[in-house]
């Protein structure tokens, strides 16, 4: 693994300890969960968009018969 340093609000931060807490799990866990869950979706987003526009001159040239 890598180190990244982030900066977040001090509320932030006790939100998410609090919820480590409660959980059993580690602060690092948690982050690491979430910012891969949040690369994830918008990997998937990314990728439907361009399949919309593979897919949308496609469904103009089918409209104009």
């Amino acid at each position: 693994m890598e180190d990244l340093t982030v900066t977040v609000p001090a509320e932030l931060r006790e939100r998410l300890e609090r919820l480590a807490t409660e959980t059993g799990r580690d602060v690092q866990d948690c982050l690491t969960e979430a910012v891969g869950d949040w690369v994830s979706a918008w990997e998937r987003h990314l990728a439907d968009l361009t399949a919309a526009e593979e897919v949308r001159p496609l469904l103009r040239v089918a409209s104009k018969g």
